[in-house]
């Protein structure tokens, strides 16, 4: 019986079987019939690999606003890296071997007493469970694709597989971002494959950066990588991604701190950037000195104010804040009332903070009260800041343990994501945090501390 059932008629017959019901229920209700296809791919494609769904949330987070632009995928497509994020999560822990490394596991294990932040500012706060769902889907999403690459680290197949894929996405940008720049000019609609994000021509931006960082220290600068570097690094510019110019150099300190022998070269970006920043007329140096001249705005003192002043009054609002996706992150700002179909689609009160800041009063992206590090204090309160502060000094201790390029390339990343979390929403824009997360597990899931190969293994 068990060989009859193994034999290749018996799974043609169930194949053809599948098909023929797959027909009948299209014919009959094409929307059935899509649904029951979804399915039977999505049980079929259980069987992969973690690192295969890692690097489809990845690569779809990355490209997938390309695909719905032109037509090819559905505008409700651009939610599924973080659920294939958190489906690679479950198939981790499902076929984790007891005994094996761990770090997945405490990794896990924090993840966790962050959903229990979330969960307990939720309840207590009496908002709707959805928007406290809809907060974690943002915020927890990169830290889920982390632990499920430690948990189930790629084979060396797969890694090349990874590799392979991510030097594609940052070196498809060079050539789309040039010709977007040529079409509709330096600034915001250069947007690489991230086409109709808001955030695009940021994420791209920094992408690039880190792509281009991973390029200088992964090995010998050959004329072809050099090249490559070159194109990579002035996507921010052509992207108009000053926050991101800006945030860099401040970041790459962190490598003086892991690595003493990079401070020459850290040095000489940290000015490259900053003279980018006062020097290049037209392009930067107006945003910058705008800016100086709005340091309140650009310090978040009034979101911060606004953040002490409901925790000092109430001790319950400090330790849980006033419930997720409510006051600055990029979440509340995601469900005011201008985000009306959002809101109905979710069956949430509009968020009333960003409205009382005035956050539609000012025009730069950086000045505006949004922050995420803020907002994680306002909505989740000192329990949800000491549980994603604890889940990101984790991560930071377990890269300095490693003496790899990618493991310091994933040190500036994350560096650079806090700060950028606290100028802006950094923390909640899943096609940054994801591709970070992916280096990062990358980075900290090799064995021994050899050099990687990088971008140029792609």
């Amino acid at each position: 019986m068990a060989a009859t059932l193994q034999s290749p008629r018996f799974e043609y017959a169930l194949v053809g079987i599948a098909g023929i019901l797959l027909g009948v229920a299209t014919a009959a209700a094409p929307e059935v019939g899509l649904l029951l296809a979804v399915g039977l791919l999505g049980v079929c494609a259980l069987g992969l690999p973690v690192a295969a769904w890692a690097g489809a949330s990845v690569a779809l987070a990355l490209g997938g606003r390309t695909l719905v632009a032109y037509g090819l995928l559905p505008e409700a497509s651009v939610q599924l890296p973080i659920v294939m994020a958190w489906i690679a999560l479950a198939l981790a822990l499902v076929r984790h071997r007891p005994g094996s490394d761990n770090r997945g596991i405490v990794l896990s294990l924090m993840l966790a007493g962050l959903g229990l932040a979330i969960a307990l500012a939720t309840a207590v706060t009496g908002v709707e469970p959805t928007r406290g769902l809809f907060y974690a889907s943002l915020l927890a999403t990169p830290f889920a694709l982390l632990a499920a690459l430690l948990l189930d680290p790629p084979d060396p197949p797969w890694r090349h597989r990874l590799f392979y894929m991510l030097g594609a996405l940052l070196v498809i940008q060079i050539p789309i971002t040039l010709v977007q720049a040529a079409q509709f000019g330096i600034g915001d609609p250069v947007r690489g494959t991230l086409m109709g994000s808001d955030v695009g021509a940021h994420v791209v931006g920094a992408v690039c950066l880190i792509g281009a960082l991973w390029l200088v220290l992964s090995g010998r600068l050959t004329p072809l990588r050099a090249t490559i570097a070159f194109g990579l690094a002035i996507v921010p510019v052509l992207s108009g991604a000053n926050q991101v110019i800006f945030a860099f150099p401040l970041a790459l300190l962190s490598l003086v701190v892991v690595n003493r022998r990079r401070m020459g070269l850290a040095l000489v970006i940290v000015v490259g950037c900053l003279g980018a920043l006062l020097a290049l007329p037209g392009i930067n140096s107006n945003y910058v000195r705008g800016s100086l001249s709005r340091a309140t705005e650009v310090l978040k003192a009034d979101p911060a104010t606004e953040v002490a002043s409901a925790m000092l009054a109430d001790p319950a609002v400090a330790l849980l804040g006033r419930g997720p996706a409510t006051t600055v992150s990029h979440a509340s700002f995601l469900t005011t009332e201008e985000e009306n179909p959002l809101i109905s689609g979710l069956g949430l009160e509009p968020a009333t903070v960003p409205s009382d800041l005035g956050a539609n009063l000012l025009a730069g992206s950086v000045e505006r009260p949004k922050s995420s590090v803020l907002g994680v204090v306002g909505d989740l309160g000192l329990l949800g800041l000491l549980a994603y502060g604890v889940l990101c000094a984790y991560i930071v201790s377990l890269a300095r343990r490693r003496h790899t390029p990618l493991a310091q390339v994933s040190t500036v990343g994350l560096t650079m994501l806090l700060i950028l979390g606290y100028l802006n929403d950094w923390l909640e824009q899943p096609p940054f945090t994801l591709f970070l997360a992916l280096l990062i597990g990358l980075a900290l899931a090799t064995a021994g501390d050899r050099d990687e190969a990088g971008p140029r293994s792609t």
